[in-house]
């Protein structure tokens, strides 16, 4: 799609990454080419100093369509899937309905927006019945970092297991995958930002078809300001814990929509298949995981504790007058 094919077009750029991935940094650079986003950002925090660039309304409304289902952000799906045709559920219509609403007063104001949120991966039929009744355009961008790199960061920030973690990553990706198919404008890498940062800005620039008129000076301006190569803190290894995931990081570092899409139908059909058998098992792993995490963190507290009783006391204690 070129520039002249999307005048007078509302359009609604999809960026799509599972947690950790560099979401934050694709939808950054797509803010200073000219995109605009809601006003409603979350905060930055310690974890994305700079900011997450994620909608507070629609991450709130979309953990409660997840929590309609008893699932969470970090539920991989193949111990609890979602319901058939679950976005039809007069369950979750309430809460459908006020994301139409936000996103309909955002392209009323903004007729090209992006917005980013890693739970849209898994609620993705929903969206595309959004974006038909809006009569919006949709473009997708994927957005992809080193499997071991999100499981780290992922266990830094809340110690997620890593086994899930890279379960999380396979199956946000794949989901992305089958509901958007060859309709995947771009994938954009996390390290290549710090690697090569104007060549995937103009790839980004030109796959999503931006009415960006700067120049390259000014393009290199504005990734030196934007870009912080000392917040990766996660150095990668080729250690997969499970299958699939090398095979499929591989396409999409390559940009090759067709194997990565082959990858993720045989995923999809593995897991169909053998649910009934790993359900069972992860879920006994995430037990076993967070009683460990509270072990831990008993022994810590008793630690203190232990030192706390070893220190000398405080006060002098006065001599006793003859």
């Amino acid at each position: 799609m070129n520039q002249s094919e999307n005048a007078g077009k509302r359009r609604i750029i999809f960026v799509l990454g599972m947690h950790r991935s560099g979401t934050s940094l694709a939808t950054n650079v797509l803010t200073e080419l000219g995109v605009a986003l809601s006003e409603d950002l979350m905060p930055a925090t310690n974890e994305n100093a700079r900011g997450y660039f994620e909608s507070q309304t629609i991450s709130y409304l979309q953990d409660r369509i997840l929590a309609a289902f008893g699932l969470a952000w970090d539920t991989p799906t193949s111990m609890r899937a979602l319901p058939p045709q679950w976005w039809k559920s007069p369950s979750i219509a309430p809460l459908r309905s006020q994301i139409v609403a936000f996103v309909k007063g955002q392209l009323d104001a903004h007729p090209l927006w992006a917005f980013k949120d890693p739970r849209t991966m898994r609620l993705m039929p929903m969206w595309e019945e959004i974006v038909a009744e809006l009569g919006a355009e949709p473009s997708y961008l994927l957005v992809t970092r080193h499997p071991n790199e999100v499981a780290g960061s992922l266990y830094a920030r809340g110690k997620l297991d890593p086994v899930i973690a890279e379960l999380l990553w396979l199956e946000h990706n794949v989901d992305a995958l089958l509901a958007c198919r060859d309709r995947i404008a771009g994938v954009v890498e996390y390290q290549e930002w710090i690697d090569r940062p104007a060549e995937q800005a103009r790839y980004m620039i030109e796959k999503l078809a931006l009415p960006y008129a700067g120049s390259e000076e000014d393009l290199k301006a504005m990734l030196d300001r934007v870009i912080a190569p000392e917040l990766r803190h996660h150095a990668s290894s080729n250690a997969y814990r499970l299958p699939f995931t090398a095979p499929l990081y591989d396409a999409l570092l390559k940009r090759d929509i067709v194997s990565a899409l082959s990858f993720a139908d045989f995923f999809t059909v593995s897991r169909t298949l053998t649910s009934a058998v790993t359900a069972p098992l992860y879920r006994k792993l995430a037990e076993l995981s967070n009683i460990a995490n509270q072990k831990t963190a008993r022994v810590v507290e008793l630690e203190q504790q232990v030192k706390a009783l070893s220190q000398p006391p405080s006060a002098t204690i006065a001599e006793p007058k003859l």
